[in-house]
């Protein structure tokens, strides 16, 4: 077989198989081949392999059927203004070393198009002419009316691009190479599995498309962590590594992925993962392998997308959520102990952490980001009470704190920090202290990255006039979602208001249910609606404490569900609004300080004073910094490094804005929910009043 990535097929198959199929078809009855016995099919197949020159007769083919259905008359279509039928044909007679050209069809029209470009005519037979006859079943047919032929070349006419030159190559290869056949194939790697058909598990399409979020290949170093994650032995791995890497490839394709995915599955299963396995391979569905939390990996390959291109941030609010989830509950006060301050329990999924922090914990963190990362989104943080603060304040904060600290986990450019890890996971007592001793002397983003060298080449000439728009839009943005949000805390304010009134109203019915006095008949006359009705009341209020429950549980979701997540989108959009602010105060300060501390580190070298007592990772940071000392020194670079900052920090707002469509997709859920629960319960109470109080009949007329 001899394999060309072409964009078209071409097949020329040798004597040795048509003969084959020639004996095949004589056991048949009803092939219409004249006679011809094994001995005579024999002798010409010993010649046709001998070394004695032998006229061959060797005749090109199209078959070309009338009945196509996806695109009527698809033969005689035409490109360049040539019919398909004519293209191939005018490349046939290019070639011109055939013996004879043949078009096989059932139409009028393709025939008569066939000859007006020479070809001769074959009437294809009925059976070989329907939509799903194979190609093989019209050569048949053509054969049996032609015994002559040796060699056949197939040319499909849906092919427009096909040549001579290809054709002369393939020629060439038949009749002075050891080939049975040959055909031109286009170099693919997909499996063979139908994905529509159910034999790929959606966990294979999820890994994929986390594995390649900027091509259609799969990087070799993500394919690496994926491999970590199955928890297999090394010499496990590397067996599945020989068997779907190709050593010259820096990348994998999709379905070399899927060949890898189903051998861990495989390998997970006790099996020894060889090529057998996915020869064998016969069943429904290919089995899922166990690779657990995928959350860090697709975190890693959109570093690599960052990495590959830095100006764009490639990252929509989904991906931004699955960065981490951030829980931060008040610690329950102990009996008999008197706590001078507040303390929180703040757990992390990412590093499956469960930390407790003070809010002067949070201010050092804070702090501590604003020296780090000076070009970059940090929201403001909720305000301390210095004297006491009653139980809303204290609730009120801890919200704050939380969508505080879950914008700084699920910024992009935070999420891997050092900083960032050491808060969420450090144990130990001090930790306001603690953290500004291990990270006091950090160097700020720009004088650590590698992106600062570059980064004039970063910012796009018109950045300063995208700037000034983009500023403008995200202020008139930020001005309608405080508008929304003070209309979403009114809806809140009014269903609190709602259930106090059925409360209200609950309470002064059963209030007068036990009305002390008696109803005298010198007051009633007679009449006993009055007595009636006070037995109805203490039934009709346990209704109405009903609609206030009902109502106090949609002011509460209209709160959590909707008035916080607005909240989390101003905080994004006022952290953009201060860092437009700090940009226009200038680098200059920045620059000052970052000479500041690459003085105060060569001091500390010459002194001998650095030793092993910080943190592994601000020593490291700080010999990037001095390896970009002739970088930190630019100011120029330090302002385009601040722009492109600016830039992505626009993106990321704009990520964040898919929030809006969330908030009113669920401010619609939940007004639906409320206003139906309390439907229901107005429903329950109509029958209630009609049994417990005196129609209008019986008040009418008095009677009773």
């Amino acid at each position: 077989m001899i394999m060309r990535p072409l964009l078209y097929a071409v097949a020329i198959v040798s004597s040795q198989f048509f003969l084959f199929l020639i004996m095949k078809l004589l056991l048949q009855d009803n092939t219409g081949i004249p006679p011809q016995g094994e001995n005579e099919l024999a002798e010409d197949y010993s010649r046709l392999q001998s070394s004695e020159p032998v006229e061959l007769n060797i005749v090109g083919l199209i078959l070309a059927r009338g009945g196509s259905k996806g695109i009527k008359k698809k033969n005689l279509m035409k490109i360049g203004n040539i019919t398909l039928v004519g293209r191939s044909l005018r490349a046939i007679h290019e070639f011109g070393r055939f013996s004879s050209v043949w078009v096989s069809t059932d139409s009028v029209e393709i025939a008569g198009e066939a000859k007006a470009h020479g070809a001769l005519i074959h009437w294809r037979s009925k059976e070989s002419a329907t939509d799903t006859a194979p190609s093989i079943l019209g050569v048949q047919d053509f054969l049996s009316h032609h015994t002559d032929i040796n060699i056949i070349g197939l040319i499909q006419c849906t092919s427009p691009f096909l040549t001579a030159t290809f054709l002369t190559e393939a020629y060439d290869l038949m009749l002075q190479g050891d080939y049975d056949s040959v055909f031109s194939a286009t170099r693919k790697f997909d499996l063979r599995w139908e994905e529509n058909a159910g034999s790929v598990p959606p966990l294979y399409r999820e890994v994929y498309d986390i594995c390649s979020p900027t091509s259609d290949s799969v990087d070799k170093e993500v394919f690496t962590k994926l491999l970590v994650k199955s928890e297999l032995p090394s010499q496990t791995l590397s067996s599945i590594w020989e068997l779907v890497v190709e050593p010259k490839q820096s990348s994998l394709s999709r379905s070399s992925l899927y060949k890898a995915l189903a051998l861990v599955a495989w390998a997970q299963q006790g099996k020894q993962p060889t090529a057998k396995l996915l020869e064998n391979f016969s069943g429904e569905e290919l089995p899922t392998p166990e690779l657990g939390d995928l959350a860090e990996l697709k975190h890693y390959t959109h570093q690599v997308k960052r990495t590959l291109n830095p100006t764009n941030l490639g990252l929509c609010y989904p991906d931004i959520c699955q960065l981490d989830t951030i829980e931060v509950d008040l610690v329950p006060e102990k009996k008999g102990l008197f706590l001078k301050h507040v303390e929180y329990q703040v757990s992390s999924k990412r590093f499956s952490s469960l930390v407790r922090r003070r809010y002067n914990d949070f201010v050092a963190l804070h702090e501590l980001l604003l020296g780090r990362f000076p070009y970059r989104l940090i929201p403001k943080l909720p305000p301390k009470r210095i004297v006491g603060g009653d139980a809303h304040f204290i609730e009120e904060r801890r919200k704050s704190l939380k969508r505080w600290l879950t914008l700084v986990a699920r910024h992009p450019a935070f999420n891997s920090d050092p900083l960032l890890n050491f808060f969420l996971t450090y144990n130990g007592p001090d930790v306001q202290h603690k953290i500004r001793e291990v990270f006091r002397r950090v160097p700020d983003e720009f004088t650590t990255s590698e992106l600062a060298e570059k980064a004039k080449d970063l910012v796009p000439p018109d950045t300063h006039m995208e700037f000034a728009n983009s500023r403008d839009q995200i202020r008139i943005i930020l001005h309608g979602i405080s508008r929304l949000k003070q209309i979403a805390d009114l809806l809140a304010l009014r269903a609190h208001g709602y259930a106090a009134d059925m409360s209200e109203l609950g309470a002064q019915l059963s209030s007068l249910a036990a009305e002390p006095h008696g109803s005298s008949n010198w007051a009633t006359g007679g009449n006993k609606v009055w007595a009636e009705m006070k037995k109805g009341f203490h039934i009709i209020s346990k209704e109405f404490n009903l609609l206030s429950s009902k109502a106090l549980q949609q002011a509460v979701r209209e709160e959590e569900e909707v008035c916080e997540k607005l909240n989390l989108l101003l905080d994004v959009l006022i952290a953009h609004r201060e860092l437009c602010d700090r940009h226009e105060k200038g680098v200059l300060q920045d620059h000052a300080k970052a000479l500041s501390k690459m003085l105060a580190l060569k001091k500390r070298q010459m002194q001998g004073v650095i030793r092993g007592t910080d943190a592994e990772s601000v020593e490291q940071l700080e010999n990037k910094m001095m390896e970009q000392e002739s970088v930190i020194a630019n100011v120029e670079l330090r302002n385009a490094f601040s722009l492109h900052c600016l830039h992505m920090e626009t993106q990321l707002v704009h990520a964040h804005l898919e929030i809006l469509a969330s908030v009113l997709s669920t401010l619609v859920a939940v007004q639906i929910r409320g206003h139906s629960e309390l439907a229901q319960v107005w429903e329950l109470i109509q029958p209630t009043i009609v049994k417990c109080l005196p129609d209008k009949h019986q008040q009418a007329n008095g009677d009773v």
